[in-house]
């Protein structure tokens, strides 16, 4: 996955989603961080995978939604 930024929590966010791909807190939270540092194009892939992970939750429809 990309890196965000040149922060070490872009790094990290990203990390996570390649070491836990179940985990859709971790890919919207990954998401988010891509969307937030201007980069939306990039945010949708794991924003989408949240909202397949979470169908259910509505902040990461929010988020993907936003993202688009």
């Amino acid at each position: 996955p990309p890196v965000v930024g040149e922060g070490r929590a872009g790094s990290r966010a990203g990390r996570a989603c390649e070491l836990d791909p179940s985990d859709g807190q971790v890919a919207n939270s990954y998401g988010w961080m891509l969307l937030q540092s201007g980069r939306p194009g990039d945010s949708v892939a794991p924003l989408e995978k949240a909202k397949e992970l979470l169908p259910n939750v509505a902040y990461v429809r929010n988020n993907l939604g936003v993202a688009y």
